[in-house]
């Protein structure tokens, strides 16, 4: 996910961790391990954002200890969290709902595709396509 983050205090937040979560259901995953960066991607903790923000591309991994998470169709909730450094508690910086078809979550399972959702103004919501080596792309036919 590439996002900007964007600090109101003018001295700026430390962001310690950030971490995702999917629900689906019953069914909650968290995705513990972050990772940022553009060329080189860098284990997330002690991100200064400051008052004029901060573009990076951000990557959640499974934690260690779940051996394998099974994409199914229907609707997930994604929620984006951080720890901000002297906050109490985390702050949800994201939620939104975003679709994905048994065909999908079959490919994304099956073929190692990359399953990416795009902004879609006329629809006001994400609209999800597939993408893998040799998989034919929207703009390639």
């Amino acid at each position: 996910m590439r996002a900007l983050l964007l600090a109101e205090a003018k001295r700026g937040r430390v962001i310690e961790t950030l971490y995702a979560t999917l629900t689906r259901d019953e069914s909650r995953q968290n995705f513990n391990i972050w990772v940022h960066g553009d060329d080189q991607l860098v284990r997330g903790g002690g991100l200064f954002v400051g008052d004029t923000g901060v573009v990076v591309n951000h990557h959640f991994l499974l934690p260690a200890d779940h051996s394998e998470f099974r994409w199914k169709g229907g609707t997930y909730r994604l929620e984006v969290f951080a720890d901000i450094l002297g906050d109490t508690k985390p702050v949800r910086l994201l939620s939104l709902d975003l679709m994905m078809s048994e065909a999908e979550a079959s490919s994304v399972n099956t073929m190692m595709c990359g399953m990416y959702y795009d902004w879609g103004p006329q629809a006001g919501r994400y609209i999800s396509h597939l993408e893998a080596p040799g998989l034919p792309t929207e703009a390639s036919g």
